[in-house]
């Protein structure tokens, strides 16, 4: 069996401060969160922060964690930023190569987890027993199917629990990480005339890596790919999918599926030595 062993792994941590700050120095608090004071020995409050964790594949650096934060720092393992979110959802889309009935197929899987602050780290909860597949018939090529299931979800929540108007949820995904900043600020739509609803964010992460969150894609991408086998049948038929509300030119279907045995634990943060310039 191969297995694939990263190397070199690097994070890099970027705080945008404001004017008036020189001469940090830093250091990790006790929930591995990275505090930079200044040569007056005041706190500085980042505008907004980005922690890209990479590995070097050949002669380049390849990211597989990034996230990004505004009026916010960063953590070194990303277990803070998570537990800010009410809850976030994992998300991971294969799409075929092959047509059915001269169309593109896409499938997404999702579930939804919380992290809790406990005794000796933190806990991953999960409100649902449930995660979600989302099947796509003709998705045009110029549009990524997988924000096209992140913004029917992000609808689907804020119609059903609308009662919460401040919460946060995120959405991890590997799609488009050039635009998730400006996606997530409501400053590009995410599909076609649509933009993201307010209160939703969005996370990179791949399926490589060991991060938890590259985990969970990987788990994401596997239901995804069984979706695909399990539903191709149906589809060749259209007999169950409807047109999306969001596209009328593409058929989807929902359907929800039992996670069993689904349990990651108590993740433990981590921080680093370092000096801080």
């Amino acid at each position: 069996m191969k297995k694939t062993i990263l190397k070199h792994r690097t994070t890099q941590i970027t705080y945008h401060l404001p004017q008036g700050h020189s001469g940090y120095t830093g250091y990790w608090d006790d929930n591995g969160y990275l505090q930079l004071i200044d040569s007056k020995g005041l706190k500085a409050e980042p505008l907004r922060s980005k922690k890209v964790i990479s590995y070097k594949g050949g002669n380049k650096e390849k990211a597989y964690l990034v996230m990004e934060s505004e009026n916010e720092g960063q953590s070194f393992d990303g277990l803070v930023e998570l537990s800010r979110f009410d809850s976030f959802f994992v998300i991971d889309t294969n799409s075929p190569i092959e047509l059915i009935n001269g169309k593109r197929l896409s499938v997404s899987f999702l579930i939804r987890l919380k992290l809790v602050k406990v005794e000796g780290g933190f806990q991953y909860q999960k409100p649902e027993n449930h995660g979600y597949l989302l099947v796509f018939n003709n998705i045009p090529y110029e549009e990524r199917p997988e924000m096209l299931a992140i913004l029917m979800m992000a609808k689907h929540i804020s119609k059903t629990e609308s009662s919460n108007t401040n919460s946060k949820i995120g959405f991890v995904t590997d799609s488009d990480t050039e635009s998730h900043r400006s996606i997530s600020l409501r400053e590009s739509k995410i599909y076609k005339n649509d933009y993201l609803p307010e209160g939703f964010s969005l996370i990179f992460a791949k399926d490589r890596g060991g991060n938890i969150l590259n985990r969970l894609v990987r788990t994401c991408d596997n239901e995804a790919n069984k979706g695909v086998t399990s539903y191709k049948l149906d589809l060749l038929k259209n007999e169950t999918m409807t047109p999306c509300y969001l596209d009328k030119d593409v058929l989807f279907q929902s359907y929800e599926i039992s996670i069993i045995d689904f349990n990651i634990g108590i993740s433990k943060t981590r921080g680093a030595n370092g000096k801080f310039t």
